[in-house]
């Protein structure tokens, strides 16, 4: 371990392990195999992205899923919004005005002709 500049390990652990420590690169673990050196530098930097961000891509990928589940949720007309407990009061009286300003008919939108009907943009911070 020392010679591709890394703490020595005790226990047998995977190259995949070793791999994710800050300063290894994929390059230093040629000398474990050697059919590594056949592998195109794309395929090199793809398999250490992949290895080093795994934790990170893995939580991104849920959040996502989770995201996409709320975009398509929809809230009936009649949800009464005040009773929705909100951790920043601001927050709510946006979500509140955007949702009547929606319900409503013929509100104008950001591209009409005039701004201050639109809720976001009569809300001081």
């Amino acid at each position: 371990m020392k010679k591709i500049g890394t703490t020595p390990i005790k226990n047998p652990v995977r190259l995949k392990d070793i791999l994710r420590r800050p300063e290894v690169e994929f390059s230093k673990l040629f000398i474990f195999n050697e059919e590594f050196k056949n592998l195109s530098q794309a395929v090199i930097e793809e398999v250490s992205f992949q290895v080093k961000y795994e934790g990170y891509i893995k939580r991104q990928a849920e959040q996502v899923a989770k995201f996409k589940k709320w975009e398509n949720m929809k809230l009936p007309p009649e949800t009464d919004y005040y009773s929705i407990p909100w951790s920043i009061q601001r927050n709510k009286r946006k979500v509140i005005q955007i949702a009547a300003c929606f319900f409503r008919t013929g509100c104008p939108g950001p591209r009409g002709n005039s701004s201050s009907h639109y809720p976001l943009t009569s809300i001081s911070s």
